[in-house]
């Protein structure tokens, strides 16, 4: 899986890939933060805020945006869906006295008026309206559900785990919740009954579900971005599976297009099916998207804490990288070892790439063996760099890799590169003299030196300068043991007639 990642202050010449659209009038010069967006069957925007902002709509793709009537009241906008009939259903939650209280408003005018609708006393989040009619809730106390256009509401619990809900979704293969902290759970009765989906412990801060294009089921957790066709079997489509990547929110286009927002890390873009993946966020002025929506004419929009923003139609370049670290292997010092980094243009236009630097402290230890100066990865295509590291000292080394581009909408192209520089027992043997007489036991994770009448004395240190006393010395023999050894780096301290001498050791077992 191929990634852009991280921020760089060494791409010039960069595309932009979002576009803020206007503020909203409630303004006056403060930031309103966005909650989410939906786009209605007119056209229309629709942004849900927060800080007593309300609901704003726009009908000219975010130029300019106008207070929904009937929503000023309200502290938060949460999320929306558009029901069966038509009805666009908000949630709302206003603070009173210390406590949060919320509100279900419904507009049936593409979002111009909302009205106040049968609502019971539950915290909700996230609104889900089915093709078939149902209206699902998820809430603090669960899933509640709606068969009368949210007139009225009733708790759909029954099996299901007591927590918050964060999100409710239906796919072809059941109705599906996501409960923090327990996981995702399914329904195949549209509510009535819910059992454990088995999904793991990946899911267990799932935020967001959505349909993607061949089909699949996506969830947003903490450790990424997942998808089943099955309802059993969840793949991991962005991310390891395994690291912590906090997904708040998913879609997809109908032409393949897939799209994750990341707390933190903005929003990440795949045009292969999630094989190569682009940051982007240049242009945007917030790291956090809590929902994603597509308008009428195919654009992405991206409520964030900084307000509304829309994806540019103009083709772009957008370069990816193999991966966001590089961990080399233990390597001796001034010998080398090598790991491939792969570039990838997942992008419409080709990427130029002008130059590759290295930063930090350590950057001469790191180079890239196969650089051929400037390159051209045309979409759809990849380059393989070689980088070597070598060295030039012991201990944790590391640089950061940048590469300079033209013609590329992804926000970065940076990897965190990392090695450990070591010297072998061999080596210390041979410098001072004394072959065969110091050695590891990989057994006991012990060091044991037996030294020549040359040696007057040994000490261990550990990386801190932290004395570490012997389990068993003679001093007649001068022979010296210290067992029990955590692995690490240690320093031996010898001390001959006529000089003081000191050594790394490596204890890795």
């Amino acid at each position: 899986m191929l990634f852009g990642y991280g921020l760089s202050n060494s791409i010039y010449a960069q595309q932009i890939y979002w576009s803020q659209t206007s503020k909203f009038p409630f303004d006056a010069g403060a930031v309103v933060p966005t909650n989410c967006i939906l786009v209605a069957k007119d056209g229309a925007y629709l942004a849900g805020t927060s800080d007593g902002a309300g609901i704003y709509r726009s009908v000219d793709t975010g130029k300019t945006w106008t207070q929904s009537v009937g929503t000023s009241w309200y502290s938060h906008c949460l999320s929306f869906c558009i029901t069966k009939t038509g009805k666009i259903i908000a949630v709302m939650n206003r603070t009173i006295g210390g406590i949060d209280s919320s509100w279900m408003l419904g507009s049936s005018d593409n979002g111009a008026k909302f009205e106040k609708l049968g609502y019971p006393n539950i915290r909700a989040s996230k609104i889900y309206a089915s093709e078939e009619g149902p209206i699902f809730v998820a809430s603090d106390l669960g899933i509640y559900k709606s068969t009368d256009d949210g007139a009225t509401w009733f708790s759909s619990n029954k099996g299901l785990a007591k927590g918050i809900a964060n999100a409710v979704q239906k796919h072809i293969t059941g109705l599906y919740a996501a409960i923090e902290g327990e996981g995702i759970f399914r329904s195949t009765d549209d509510g009535a009954t819910w059992k454990d989906a088995d999904a793991g412990v990946y899911f267990l801060s799932t935020k967001d579900f959505g349909i993607m294009p061949d089909g699949s089921l996506a969830a947003g957790s903490q450790y990424g971005a997942f998808k089943t066709i099955n309802g059993i079997d969840w793949i991991p489509y962005f991310g390891d599976g395994r690291s912590i990547i906090p997904v708040l929110s998913v879609i997809g286009t109908s032409d393949g297009t897939l799209f994750v927002g990341v707390n933190g890390e903005g929003g990440y873009i795949s045009k292969d099916n999630g094989k190569t993946w682009a940051q982007v966020i240049t242009g945007m002025k917030s790291t956090v998207i809590n929902s994603l929506a597509l308008d009428s004419n195919g654009r992405l929009l991206a409520a964030t804490i900084t307000g509304v923003f829309r994806s540019n139609p103009s083709p772009v370049g957008l370069l990816s990288t193999s991966t966001r670290s590089l961990e080399f292997n233990e390597t001796e010092v001034g010998k080398e070892s090598i790991l491939a980094v792969i570039l990838s243009n997942a992008g419409d236009l080709p990427v130029s790439i002008t130059r590759y630097t290295m930063s930090g402290s350590d950057s001469l230890d790191f180079y890239i063996k196969n650089s051929p100066g400037k390159i051209v990865i045309d979409p759809g295509k990849t380059f393989t760099l070689e980088i070597v590291f070598k060295p030039s000292n012991v201990g944790k080394r590391s640089t950061d890799f940048q590469c300079s581009t033209i013609n590329n909408a992804s926000s970065s192209n940076n990897i965190a590169l990392s090695g450990t520089g070591t010297i072998t027992i061999s080596d210390v043997q041979n410098d001072i003299g004394i072959s065969q007489n110091i050695s590891v036991s990989s057994y006991q994770q012990s060091l044991h030196l037996s030294a020549p009448s040359a040696v007057q004395s040994a000490t261990l240190y550990s990386i801190s300068s932290e004395q570490i006393s012997p389990s068993m010395v003679n001093n007649d023999s001068m022979n010296y043991t210290w067992n029990s050894l955590s692995n690490g780096m240690y320093i031996l301290a010898i001390q001959l007639q006529n000089q003081s001498v000191s050594y790394p050791i490596i204890i890795n077992r």
